[in-house]
């Protein structure tokens, strides 16, 4: 995640990897998060991270965003895609 703003909601990333199999989902997600990362937008700020690890964005303290978060991020994906993705057409 690359931050091009100063503004909107920090990411989120925590110590739970997202199962490949949704059967797996109870016993890998729930339970206590030992670890995780907060990071708040700032210009030019660089995280990289596995992505099976859970992350998002979390809402800012008092529930108000000031002003737009943009941000540019790559997935890479080796030996696996998400089910809801699908090839952009050549055209």
């Amino acid at each position: 995640v690359t931050y091009l703003t100063d503004c909107g909601a920090p990411t989120l990333v925590v110590d739970r990897r997202n199962p490949l199999k949704a059967d797996d989902v109870p016993k890998a997600v729930y339970g206590r998060i030992r670890r995780g990362l907060l990071s708040p937008p700032h210009v030019g700020k660089h995280i990289v991270f596995d992505g099976q690890l859970l992350h998002g964005t979390v809402p800012p303290v008092g529930g108000l965003a000031v002003g737009q978060r943009v941000t540019f991020l790559v997935n890479v994906w080796l030996n696996h895609r998400p089910s809801s993705c699908r090839r952009l057409p050549k055209s």
